[in-house]
């Protein structure tokens, strides 16, 4: 055999060794891949179970929908019974959109 030859097997040697390198990388992204979708199913499904254990030990609750008492109530000095409160009493609303929220009560 000559040195052509040898060359040759070398290339193609060289050539099958950059394919396999290559199939090599792509198996390990592959598998990258799988194993970070499997850890973001396995961590929902953690979360939740840690959620229905939180539900099954919750109190129950019932909420009713009625119009508020207006103007409210404000305990006395001693207490009972409740009376309104002063008409100088500044209400603060922290969802109002200025900085400076707030309104009087009304009469």
């Amino acid at each position: 055999m000559n040195e052509d030859t040898w060359t040759a097997i070398s290339a193609v040697a060289t050539a099958a060794s950059a394919v396999t390198t290559a199939l090599a990388f792509g198996a390990v992204v592959w598998q990258s891949r799988l194993t970070r979708k499997a850890l973001r199913v396995s961590q929902d499904v953690a979360l939740d179970t840690a959620r229905s254990r939180l539900d099954a030990g919750a109190p129950q609750v019932t909420v009713r929908l009625e119009e508020p008492t207006w103007p409210p109530l404000a305990p006395a000095q001693f207490g009972m019974p409740l009376g309104p409160w002063p008409a100088t009493h500044s209400w603060h609303f922290p969802g109002a959109r200025t900085t400076a929220s707030s309104s009087r009560p009304r009469s």
